[in-house]
């Protein structure tokens, strides 16, 4: 599969070569030609390496009309369409094949563009924008970052295309589309589902998105897995309904922690790209901190040190801890500048593998530096020769072969370079995909085969779980709001005063912790 020799190749290069050998044939890396203005976010169709799904701007002509699709592919735009395109891997070019989502609530009475009505006309949409594809069950699903009306915020979407390969005729069919998480509404500013990620692992469909709270500028990545009823997709658990943001602790999980104790990683966990192999993700992402002022977006990074850095996280889980992040402060393999959009795609005319994105001016060393713009970095792919699975893995968690041969599998497995026992091994009960401590019980240890393996109850009362530190809510004995490092308990979602939820606590319905960074730069527009 070349997805396998993908991740053999990303890693063993990155891990076993010198940084100044590695990239490309013909230089530090290539520039890639968009279709259009700000057009930066697309994604690689799943099975079909030469069509990418891309946004694009709907652009205006010189009265301020819509222009019919696809447009000129100007920068006279306000909201943004979804569009096919395919790869010329020769000049590396973006070609229109066609138009997937126009979307429209009807802003345009003087042309009367059909509108986008989902849901049954719950929702229309206005705007979509930042699309990744999987294919699951014999269709290809497209999610969006999307807004229209009937959202109180910036939402994530998905939809399945209306044919099973990518077409000039291929649209995203809206009978059967979704909003999988909405955003909301929050003083001066909203809490948006931004940059949707969709994945299949072990035959299962899964979702990330940016948890941004765009008033203070903090961003978050959390998991949901994602069932399909009635033939559209739905975040699991939800009953077949948009599920809002505003309730995270619910039914999603934090699965690229921000640092809180790094001011260069304690702000933005923006994932871009979510990739599979075997029972590993793998992601590529930006991350920024409060270091030298508040690093919120990619156009924060001028004098911001580490601000929108690329990094590369593994786990062993499709929902649970990336516990092994390589980024650009920390290895010199990777490249200095502030960037976006940063995903791993596959060449097919040359054997090749790529990261790309769009890779601004500001730099951070010890990262080596790449042109500004929308750059690929070429990556050989794997021999016969290179490294074994085992090995692959190794490397990305630091070093080769952690486990020694009287610790054998099941009872022993690598997670981020350490040999680990099993969950059973360490005398655990049970398992989740977030802390024990969140469920009522002990933390047995850390096992290579599950995010949290846990022990027995935590019994309220004894020497350990005393009061005001300790009491129990709903039966279950959880810690105070304080102990979670919380600074305010709430009746309301956190989101709703512009704070971030510190984890649920015995004495307050939502515990609640201010944002990290004091001061936010306003963003306007699309990034």
């Amino acid at each position: 599969m070349w997805l396998a020799s993908l991740i053999v190749a990303l890693v063993a290069t990155l891990f076993g070569c010198a940084a100044a050998s590695i990239w490309g044939r013909t230089g530090p890396g290539f520039p890639v030609r968009m279709l259009g203005c700000n057009a930066d976010s697309t994604h690689q169709v799943p099975g079909h390496p030469d069509y990418f799904v891309s946004r694009l701007g709907i652009t205006l002509d010189s009265k301020g009309s819509r222009q019919p699709t696809p447009g000129d592919f100007g920068c006279n735009w306000t909201y943004m369409r979804l569009v096919l395109a395919k790869m010329d891997w020769g000049t590396h070019s973006l070609e229109y094949v066609a138009t997937l989502l126009d979307a429209n609530t009807g802003q345009d009475p003087v042309n009367s563009f059909p509108t986008t009505p989902i849901q049954n006309g719950k929702y229309v949409l206005q705007s979509a924008y930042d699309p990744t594809v999987m294919a699951f069950n014999g269709e290809l699903w497209v999610a969006f970052e999307c807004w229209g009306s009937g959202m109180g915020s910036v939402s994530s979407c998905v939809g399945p295309l209306s044919t099973a390969t990518p077409a000039a005729n291929s649209v995203i069919d809206l009978s059967r589309t979704t909003v999988l998480i909405e955003g909301a509404a929050t003083p001066g500013a909203g809490y948006a589902a931004s940059v949707p990620k969709v994945f299949v692992h072990d035959g299962r469909p899964y979702l990330y998105y940016d948890a941004f709270l765009t008033g203070p500028g903090s961003l978050a990545q959390r998991g949901v897995p994602l069932e399909v009823v009635g033939g559209r997709m739905w975040v699991k658990g939800a009953g077949a309904a948009s599920y809002s943001i505003l309730d995270p602790l619910a039914l999603t999980v934090e699965v690229w922690a921000k640092n809180h104790d790094d001011l260069l990683s304690n702000n933005i966990a923006d994932v871009f790209n979510v990739i599979v192999d075997g029972p590993f993700v793998f992601a590529t992402a930006g991350v920024g901190g409060c270091a030298g002022g508040t690093c919120s977006a990619p156009g924060d990074n001028m004098g911001l040190k580490g601000c929108y850095r690329l990094a590369l996280g593994r786990s062993n889980f499709p929902l649970g801890p990336f516990d092994y992040v390589l980024n650009a402060i920390n290895s010199s393999t990777l490249p200095a500048n502030s960037h976006e959009y940063a995903k791993v795609i596959v060449d097919p005319s040359f054997n090749a593998t790529n990261i790309y994105g769009q890779f601004l001016a500001s730099r951070s060393p010890p990262g080596f530096p790449l042109p500004a713009g929308f750059q690929a970095i070429p990556l050989p792919w794997a021999t016969a020769a290179g490294p074994s699975a085992q090995q692959v893995v190794g490397f990305f968690g630091g070093r080769p072969g952690p486990c020694r041969a009287d610790q054998r599998p099941p009872n022993w497995g690598e997670r981020a370079g350490v040999c680990r026992p099993s969950c059973g091994g360490l005398g655990g009960s049970a398992s989740f995909v977030d802390a024990c401590y969140t469920h009522g019980l002990e933390d047995a240890g850390v096992a290579y085969d599950v995010p949290f393996c846990c022990g027995a109850p935590a019994a309220c009362g004894d020497a350990r779980h005393r009061l005001p530190d300790w009491g129990v809510r709903d039966g279950v004995c959880l810690k105070s709001c304080g102990g979670l490092g919380g600074t305010k308990g709430s009746d309301s979602a956190c989101a709703r005063m512009n704070m971030l939820d510190a984890g649920r606590a015995y004495d307050a319905p939502y515990c609640c912790y201010d944002p990290p960074c004091p001061q936010r730069r306003p963003q306007a527009g699309f990034s």
